[in-house]
């Protein structure tokens, strides 16, 4: 079994190691290797506080800047088609590239709102994304009219098809 816990941001990830009687907590969101071991789960949060604050005095010590927690910054490498295809779906969309990369690591994290109006998947498939219309389908609830069929509808199913799960 995992667990997290976090502290002035930084996330440490837990485990529990049965046989040596021992949890074991790794600081995950920084490049510097950050660990901290404990025998009693009420000592955890104290001990991870600690490790971070010893870590600061550590740097400070030498010179060297605490690497933080990430920003929400970060630079992207991919091939140029890939970049021109990210591109190209971006202002199908609508929106920034910046915009659409940022909805499609959220939708694929879950941590998209699990709730979508028919309008708004009427909208993706207008603009020809049905592989992602595909994956809202698996992954939503939509909501809109029970005696209307939305537009996506139509054009995922077919006409025929729509008509006789109305009827």
């Amino acid at each position: 079994m995992t667990s997290t816990v976090t502290y002035e941001g930084y996330i440490a990830q837990l485990t529990i190691d049965l046989d040596a009687n021992v949890i074991h907590g790794e600081v995950i969101n920084t490049r510097d290797v950050l660990t901290f071991s404990v025998r009693d789960l009420s000592e955890v949060r104290q001990a991870f506080a600690d490790t971070i604050e010893d870590y600061k005095e550590w740097c400070a010590s030498l010179g060297q800047t605490v690497q933080k927690p990430l920003s929400g910054t970060m630079t992207l490498r991919m091939t140029p088609e890939l970049h021109q295809a990210a591109a190209n779906r971006a202002a199908m969309m609508k929106v920034s590239l910046n915009a659409w990369i940022v909805t499609t690591m959220e939708c694929e994290l879950g941590k998209r709102p699990a709730v979508l109006t028919a309008g708004e998947v009427d909208n993706r498939v207008a603009v020809g994304v049905k592989d992602e219309v595909v994956k809202i389908l698996a992954s939503r609830n939509i909501y809109g009219s029970d005696t209307e069929p939305p537009a996506w509808q139509k054009v995922m199913y077919g006409s025929s098809a729509v008509d006789e799960t109305i009827q």
